[in-house]
């Protein structure tokens, strides 16, 4: 979308990243009831599915505005070296995007590891269930076990953590 130009090119860029302007609550009874027509409801499928819709406006516009500044040179000097697309995109451009991808995989993967709406509307089961969704569950009926609580959210945050420890070190490294 950034460097080909195609008849409908800007207005697929505007429906992807209208996307972003839906709040997620808006489509709760009708993506419930699409898993559970599907027979997805009370698996981590259904959240993975979720999550990946509603990750790709984010994503395409990071993406989009990313490839922008890359200059146009650098495809066509590889074009008159007799290099194809896919081998530009393979050896050229691929490579240049590791910093944005790297945020993208930092933002996408803290986002839905902290998220509970989705877990928490289309799983049932304690075994499909994830850990946000299970630190919630600590609290009994009578009670709160906030000592357990806490323990559980300082274990459930070194994921988060480490990705960002991780992908920092291969930004700037890169």
């Amino acid at each position: 979308m950034a460097k080909y130009s195609f008849p409908g090119n800007a207005a697929l860029f505007v429906f992807l990243v209208a996307g972003m302007f839906l709040p997620p609550q808006i489509a709760l009874i009708p993506i419930f009831r699409l898993m559970n027509d599907i027979g997805l409801y009370d698996t981590l499928w259904s959240v993975i599915i979720v999550h990946s819709a509603f990750g790709i406006p984010i994503c395409t516009l990071v993406m989009r505005n990313f490839f922008q500044t890359v200059p146009n040179a650098l495809r066509e000097s590889a074009l008159i070296d007799g290099a194809n697309e896919y081998l530009i995109f393979l050896v050229i451009m691929l490579p240049l995007t590791r910093p944005a991808l790297a945020v993208l995989a930092t933002l996408q993967f803290t986002w839905i590891w902290n998220d509970f709406l989705w877990p928490f509307i289309l799983t049932q089961q304690a075994s499909s269930r994830t850990i946000m969704v299970g630190i919630v569950n600590l609290t009994g009926q009578y009670s709160v076990d906030y000592g357990g609580q806490a323990a559980a959210s300082l274990i459930g945050s070194l994921p988060t953590l480490f990705i960002l420890s991780s992908s920092s070190a291969t930004s700037f490294a890169g």
